[in-house]
């Protein structure tokens, strides 16, 4: 604290040239209020000698800001942070490997259109000074040259927009190709960063070998709800964990010797077995705890035979619900069919409309106490399935609230993947959608996809179920066919 009640932050250390010093400060936002008296230049008490790191050298050269540092740590906790090259236009920065991210801005990256002056608007969230790119309703072109990528990384590229959605991913539509390509692609959803509150789409992934990338593509349209354009981002690939959990591949009873004993199987029942017996729809006959066992492992029809109950190797319930065991609303545009393809005998068919709810109230002895549960919602589609190729928007209500994301009930397009020789190019059909539950074959014969996830307390009580999926379009979903809900342990 200063003399006068002030308080001082050290930012730089800079050597003057005899010439005006023009800085420019980039503050993050923050939600408490500061009130700042102005900055203040003092002569440093010794002359500082910065060291020199090789590796970093050509990016320092390039930085629109003098940058203190005494180590190498240093250094790359600053890059870390961020910062401006090439005159503001870019910005650089370090991921938690260490790999290099690089941004460029749409002053720098856009092709003009001779028709029209770009309009740029001042945002508090964007990293340039002019702000976000216009896009006014029209496609646009755009040319990049990342200079700094590490060699050998797989890198996405991605463009990085405002929204005035603050949904954690939206629909975005955007139709886009590279230049000496004759194939449009299409990116049907973004997704929010945690940093700045914008967007980001993938558009295309890549390796990189440490040199100069030069792309040049074309956006065919302005996209859903874009609210200014900030640049093109070079991102290191993130692995994508597999969403399906180990015991869901698990379908098969495994084989145990006869000698094993009763209390041996007994050990693998849940702890209340003989009351989930009772909920049973038929009579159930065993003579040993081994068929028994198999009889959970497979499971058995409760509630009048609107719900599949059976267990998993860990003696964790799981539970499916019939269409019909859920409380449709608006079931004007849905009927029930007989059907021998489900094992409640019946199914749900969407006959019109773009959008449909599914309500339902489990009791708790249905379900493992404090246990993780997934819930699947499992379909089949018709034969014209051009409708379901955009992602539904999901919304599952939580309490008071709503959480809402997106799901694909057939398999998304992937992200086109730039080899050396355009010709070579080819798709990555998972990692843009790394937030989306994707939908996969049962071993049944029906699809699944996640649409919540939940967890039970140590006290059972009755879990409340309310989905809702819609159309991103408004298109009609005549023709999808429920099965029904099932929730399984992860």
């Amino acid at each position: 604290m200063r003399e006068d009640g002030w308080f001082t932050v050290p930012f730089y250390h800079f050597t003057t040239q005899h010439t005006t010093a023009n800085l420019q400060f980039h503050f993050e936002f923050r939600i408490a209020n500061l009130l700042v008296a102005g900055f203040e230049f003092q002569p440093s008490e010794e002359k500082v000698q910065l060291p020199v790191f090789e590796e970093y050298q050509h990016i320092l050269e390039a930085a629109s800001q003098s940058l203190f540092y005494t180590s190498l740590d240093q250094l790359k906790w600053i890059l870390s942070k961020g910062i401006h090259l090439k005159d503001y236009k870019m910005w650089f920065s370090l991921n938690e490997k260490g790999q290099h991210c690089e941004m460029i801005s749409m002053e720098d990256c856009l092709i003009p259109n001779q028709d029209s002056i770009p309009q740029y608007e001042s945002h508090f969230r964007s990293r340039f000074p002019p702000g976000f790119y216009q896009i006014n309703h029209e496609g646009f072109k755009t040319h990049v040259k990342a200079q700094f990528l590490s060699p050998s990384i797989t890198y996405t590229v991605n463009l990085v927009y405002n929204s005035p959605s603050s949904d954690k991913q939206v629909y975005v539509d955007l139709k886009y190709r590279l230049r000496g390509e004759a194939t449009t692609s299409v990116v049907y959803l973004a997704n929010r960063r945690q940093d700045d509150w914008l967007y980001m789409a993938e558009l295309f992934q890549f390796t990189s070998d440490g040199s100069i990338v030069d792309l040049e593509f074309f956006f065919e349209n302005s996209g859903t709800n874009i609210d200014g354009v900030e640049g093109i981002m070079f991102q290191p690939l993130e692995i994508v964990e597999d969403q399906v959990s180990k015991d869901d591949k698990v379908k098969n009873i495994q084989t145990i010797s006869d000698s094993e004993s009763d209390p041996y199987w007994e050990q693998k029942f849940p702890n209340d077995y003989e009351e989930i017996l009772n909920l049973s729809k038929d009579s159930l006959r065993w003579t040993m705890k081994k068929e028994l066992y198999s009889i959970f492992r497979r499971g058995f029809l409760i509630d009048n035979g609107q719900q599949w109950l059976s267990v998993d190797k860990h003696g964790k319930k799981c539970l499916m619900l019939s269409a019909k065991a859920t409380w449709v609303i608006d079931d004007k545009n849905s009927a029930f069919e007989s059907s021998h393809e489900s094992r409640f005998g019946e199914v749900l068919v969407i006959t019109a409309g773009d959008e449909f709810e599914l309500v339902n109230e489990i009791k708790p002895e249905v379900l493992s106490a404090d246990t993780t549960y997934a819930s699947y919602f499992v379909y089949k589609l018709p034969q014209d399935q051009s409708t379901f190729e955009y992602p539904l928007k999901l919304n599952t209500k939580n309490g008071y609230s709503w959480d809402a994301w997106f799901v694909y009930l057939v398999s998304p397009p992937g992200t086109p993947i730039i080899k050396p020789k355009f010709d070579e190019n080819s798709y990555n059909p998972l990692n843009r959608h790394k937030l989306n539950a994707l939908p996969r074959q049962r071993s049944d014969g029906w699809m699944e996809v996640k649409v919540r996830e939940f967890q039970t307390k140590k006290t059972p009580e009755t879990v409340s179920m309310h989905l809702k999926l819609k159309h991103p379009v408004r298109k009609d979903l005549c023709g999808l066919i429920i099965h029904g809900i099932e929730l399984r342990p992860i």
